[in-house]
């Protein structure tokens, strides 16, 4: 009975011929269609949190009953990010569709000011600037709908969904522009001075609809009513008493994108297109919750996200649909040959960075808790680039060579002032380019679909450096400034496996998971302050940072044969 269940769910999405009782032959053709592809998003975003009096009525107009205390905002936020995007659906209109991607937050700035009255007691305005790095971004979407209307050449279907969204950001340095004493002398940009995670999970109920403009031309926009929880974690690495401060919050907002896509074949599309999100909460501020203590003050958080996208596309339909893999029949793709393709993808590290001291006075710091002998950094972020490989074949089986080399923005940072000093210790670490040389064995499954198993040398540039200091005294009259910072080639070993499927008789996509360890990395830190006089220090301040670079990857990507 489980042989003949199995056998009838298979029949529900695959093409079947057979031949009845007089040799005539009956088709039975998948209701069912799925279609799936990589995607590329080139974003711009902010962030934005106010923070107001405990006597704040959000019912109220703007400005009526409510007293603004601060206001941080996360302005120019870049960001580039991989995606993969599906959608199943059946004839009679039902559809399941998603997307996931991550990838990294460039460079942008950063504007915390504080006004007179605020809870913290300021009595003058403060406007501190910063800039942003080593931010990155993870994100998830998964509906269920039905087409509710169509017309000769439009399609349109409504939708309730997921979302999730996790923005991690930071900030640099600190500068005065306004008349406060709040970052004077200034703060250099060696030293993170905040850490934001900012994660919403929302509910989506939309629309989706499709207009054929041509037999080869077709646009697709996505808008969706999103209903959000919000929730953040706030680390003033200056201020050991507001370390792990936490907001909260409720909101709604609104998501659109939109395709317009060329068909290349029946099956096969490239898009490009235009992606805007909004999303608005109220809530709380939980100082409450924080060493320094205090009452929850309200609180308001606004993220905008805009930006383009980038797309390929491909279908399997009743003809061709996705249990076809398993067919032995012969297809016109021809696996054995030299290729050439590109990729885009997403890369973590989290890793503790180990501070290990090297001399006397670096040893006392440590052991009275004013230094720390370790810091976790997440190293997140996109990665994009190319691959030239060669495949032979004998029977099934498929064994081959493939060389790629990847532009990639994998970073992290992290930073502390313990609870018993007035010392901010900062880490960074940072992947620049990534190269892998594998032999690649796999089995075809199918005449068009390859699993493989991939290994070999891989080669990198990385980053780490180190900073710790006296942030409200320069170097010059400080007991302990000790920097350093190093920036090498390595190499080491890659692993991974995939899989690959041909979407025309030339070009395949791909899909493939990597983990590549390309060693650890030591720097030897220099102190350059010039401790005072009556300074009780016996030397200099001198650490062994240690720090290693393995990468869990995952990429999509496209080959085309030569």
């Amino acid at each position: 009975m489980k042989l003949v269940a199995i056998l009838s769910g298979l029949c529900l999405v695959t093409s079947t011929t057979f031949s009845g009782t007089m040799g005539e032959k009956y088709t039975f053709k998948s209701p069912w269609t799925f279609e799936f592809g990589p995607r590329y998003w080139l974003s711009t975003n902010t962030f934005e949190h106010k923070l107001f009096g405990p006597t704040r009525n959000f019912l109220a107009p703007t400005g009526l009953n409510s007293l603004l205390a601060s206001r941080l905002t996360y302005d120019n936020l870049t960001g580039n990010a991989a995606e993969g995007f599906w959608q199943l659906k059946h004839e009679n209109g039902f559809f399941l569709k998603g997307y996931l991607g991550g990838g990294s937050i460039h460079n942008g700035d950063v504007q915390n000011e504080d006004f007179p009255g605020n809870p913290n007691g300021i009595d003058v305005y403060s406007n501190a600037i910063a800039s942003q790095n080593h931010g990155s971004l993870k994100y998830l979407s998964t509906d269920i709908g039905y087409a509710l209307f169509s017309g000769m050449n439009w399609q349109l279907g409504g939708f309730i969904g997921y979302h999730f969204w996790n923005e991690r950001l930071n900030a640099f340095g600190c500068n005065q522009a306004g008349p406060s004493a709040i970052c004077i002398p200034s703060i250099p940009k060696s030293v993170n001075i905040m850490n934001y995670d900012l994660i919403w999970n929302s509910l989506r109920i939309g629309a989706n609809g499709t207009i054929q403009l041509s037999e080869t031309l077709n646009v697709l926009v996505d808008a969706a009513y999103i209903y959000s929880y919000f929730k953040a974690d706030d680390n003033h690495n200056l201020r050991p008493a507001l370390q792990g401060l936490q907001y909260d919050g409720k909101g709604s907002g609104a998501q659109v994108d939109a395709i317009l896509n060329w068909m290349l074949s029946n099956n096969l599309s490239v898009g490009a297109g235009g992606r805007i999100w909004y999303i608005k909460t109220n809530g709380y501020t939980r100082f409450e919750q924080t060493a320094a203590g205090g009452q929850p003050d309200p609180s308001e958080d606004i993220q905008k996200s805009y930006g383009l996208l980038i797309q390929t596309n491909y279908r399997f339909d009743a003809d061709d649909n996705i249990l076809k893999l398993l067919s032995t029949k012969s297809d016109s793709y021809l696996w054995p040959g030299l290729y050439v393709g590109g990729n885009i993808g997403y890369g973590i590290n989290t890793n503790n960075v180990y501070i290990n001291p090297s001399s006397p006075s670096a040893l006392i710091l440590t052991n009275q808790d004013r230094s720390p002998k370790n810091l976790n950094v997440s190293s997140e972020g996109f990665l994009a680039g190319g691959e030239i490989g060669y495949n032979w074949q004998v029977n099934n089986f498929i064994a081959g060579i493939e060389a790629d080399l990847n532009y990639t923005s994998i970073g992290g940072t992290n930073a502390t002032t313990l609870s018993t000093s007035n010392i901010t210790t900062t880490t960074e670490k940072d992947l620049l380019w990534l190269s892998t040389i594998r032999g690649r064995v796999g089995k075809l499954v199918s005449s068009n679909m390859l699993i493989f198993l991939s290994g070999g040398p891989a080669f990198g540039r990385v980053n780490s450096k180190f900073d710790q200091r006296v942030v409200s005294l320069p170097c010059s009259a400080s007991f302990v400034c000790s920097e350093g910072a190093i920036s090498k080639n390595k190499s080491g070993l890659s692993v991974g496996t995939g899989v690959e499927y041909s979407i025309t008789h030339r070009a395949t996509l791909k899909a493939e998971y990597l983990y590549v360890d390309l060693g650890s990395l030591r720097v030897n830190t220099i102190d350059n302050s010039i401790p005072p006089a009556d300074s009780l220090r016996p030397g200099s301040v001198i650490y062994s940072v240690n720090s290693k670079f393995n990468y869990n990857i995952l990429r999509l990507g496209i080959n085309i044969r030569v």
